[in-house]
């Protein structure tokens, strides 16, 4: 797995994220559970997977609740009391996942029936908060994915054999018109996210500390550095 670059930054949260930050630990401290029921993304998940459905240029290829399940249905009203559990059986995370693969002709690359690149795009249950991320699926020749994207992508291989990230793989691969294409979904993700009241987290913001949140010794464990994004997107036990 290509590892996410991770740095300290001495510089202050950007305004408006410390203020998300502050509302979703209004005691300086991340709670010992997770309430999904009275959480933003509760209020507007089925509205907000119906948007997602309905762009253009891309398609809904995976999806992982956070209760490690395969998803809840898109509808209206709000997510039904208790949701259960699909398939899997994953661990639990602090958010909801979406992979939304890009289906523009200028898009495709490698072997265009297993290899598919988009945006990992996930939602925070602790605040309404999300990060949209440059990541790639890869399926079977029966259509199963065997490569599960999250928040930090895996390398993928080059036409050389190499393992590279995927931006600088997509740098390489796809025409000036597939990188546009790729920008525009970006842009049209960013845009769903933010009608329904999310913000996305800028990567300049990801991994500023948050000195003033303590957090429980279960079910968490503090990080030596705890960041913003450990803050709002983690596995639970």
């Amino acid at each position: 797995m290509v590892k996410r670059k991770r740095g300290a930054s001495s510089q202050a949260i950007r305004p408006d994220v410390e203020k998300v930050l502050r509302q979703a630990f209004p005691k300086g401290a991340m709670a010992l559970a997770l309430d999904i029921q009275k959480s933003h993304l509760a209020d507007v998940f089925p509205r907000l997977k119906t948007r997602l459905l309905e762009l253009d240029g891309a398609a809904v290829e995976f999806e992982r609740d956070p209760l490690g399940g395969s998803g809840w249905a898109a509808g209206g009203g709000r997510l039904p009391k208790g949701p259960g559990r699909g398939e899997r059986d994953d661990h639990p995370s602090s958010y909801y996942l979406f992979f939304l693969a890009a289906t523009a002709e200028p898009c495709r690359v490698g072997d265009e029936e297993t290899l598919k690149v988009g945006f990992s795009v996930a939602l925070s249950v602790m605040a309404p908060m999300a990060l949209v991320v440059l990541n790639a699926i890869e399926d079977d020749e029966d259509g199963f994915a065997y490569s599960v994207p999250d928040i930090v992508p895996e390398g993928t291989e080059d036409e050389s054999g190499e393992l590279v990230e995927i931006d600088l793989y997509c740098r390489r691969t796809l025409p000036a018109e597939g990188l546009a294409a790729l920008e525009r979904l970006r842009e049209e993700i960013g845009a769903a996210l933010e009608q329904f009241g999310y913000l996305v987290l800028p990567e300049e913001e990801q991994d500023k500390p948050v000195p003033w949140l303590r957090v429980p010794a279960m079910p968490f464990g503090r990080p030596r550095h705890l960041t913003v994004r450990d803050a709002l997107f983690f596995w639970t036990p």
